[in-house]
């Protein structure tokens, strides 16, 4: 019977250094050596060894680094605190209308114009962009 990754087990009370410490664990167990395991002269690849190492390096840049606890929130619970905390940006005062105030066409063709793909806002100011 093949030993079940430490992977398939996790849980999320688990830390990042307990994981960690298990798949080191399992990976000398197995005999893995750079994600393969050797077995009669064959060379044969660890399943799971690079997805394991890539969760790992994403993941040890992430979690707290005294505990190994993963964080508990993410992109959009901070950008919703983001907006309770900044009631000044309404979603109502984006929808004005927009007024080119520039020119629009060039003897050029599309030479010289110019072009805006991006807007930022002040967070305070709501004339200010």
């Amino acid at each position: 019977m093949q030993k079940r990754s430490p992977l398939i087990d996790n849980k999320p009370s688990k830390t990042f250094y307990e994981v960690k410490e298990e798949f080191n664990k399992y990976e000398k167990e197995m005999n893995i050596s750079d994600g393969y395991i050797y077995k009669n002269r064959n060379k044969i690849k660890a399943p799971n060894w690079k997805l394991f190492k890539r969760a790992e390096w994403y993941w040890e840049q992430r979690v707290n680094l005294q505990t190994g606890e993963f964080p508990e929130t993410n992109s959009l619970i901070e950008y919703e605190k983001f907006k309770e905390k900044n009631k000044l940006m309404k979603t109502a005062s984006l929808n004005k209308n927009w007024n080119n105030l520039g020119t629009n066409s060039s003897t050029g063709g599309y030479a010289g114009i110019g072009r805006i793909d991006c807007v930022a806002f002040h967070p305070t100011d709501v004339n200010t962009f």
